[in-house]
């Protein structure tokens, strides 16, 4: 397979990740709070993952970041890596995000990649202290009055503390969702 099909391909994989959620849970959406007064250009640069759902477009995928930076018009460009744990191949997809509501300065961001149309999801980041953690959620209707749903924890170091791990636990907890869900992504022996 070539470089460009394997980009393409991975970076598919990413989209449909978060337009589709990777976790069916019953019920519909939450009305969860976000960050307010949402600094985004404290937000931008390097977040490493440290746990997500199950995300299919991440099956072998270790040393997974997500890095933002300033695309200008009030918009963040949004480059995801992930190493290939079995080839150590770097996969890659890049996107961008914008506000939800421009008009307000919430943690509601809607992702997109371009080459995929239209089509954005919701990026809702409902803690974080821009320096060493952020909490973030995404969530779509599906069949049946339930939801799909995945959610992240990512720090901007690849070994955050135990009492950040803590924290975000205790936090995802008192917000009723399902620890049984998140999956530790692999961020030792990283090449980037």
């Amino acid at each position: 397979m070539s470089p460009s099909s394997t980009l393409y391909l991975a970076a598919f994989a990413a989209f449909l990740s978060t337009v589709n959620g990777q976790v069916l849970l019953p019920g519909s959406c939450a009305n969860h709070s976000v960050v307010q007064n949402f600094s985004v250009g404290d937000y931008l640069g390097a977040w490493y993952e440290i746990q997500n759902t199950y995300a299919d477009n991440q099956i072998g995928g270790i040393c997974t970041i997500a890095n933002y930076s300033d695309f200008g018009n009030g918009t963040v460009r949004v480059y995801n890596t992930q190493v290939n744990a079995e080839t150590g191949e770097l996969q890659s997809a890049l996107g961008s995000a914008r506000p939800l509501d421009p008009t307000k300065n919430e943690a509601k961001l809607l992702v997109n990649f371009p080459f995929m149309g239209p089509m954005e999801s919701p990026y809702w980041v409902l803690d974080t202290d821009y320096t060493g953690y952020s909490i973030v959620w995404s969530c779509r209707p599906g069949p049946d009055n339930n939801s799909y749903q995945t959610y992240w924890f990512l720090s901007r170091t690849r070994n955050p503390s135990d009492i950040t791990r803590g924290y975000v636990q205790g936090f995802l907890t008192a917000l009723k969702f399902d620890l049984s869900y998140l999956e530790e992504t692999t961020q030792t022996d990283c090449p980037n």
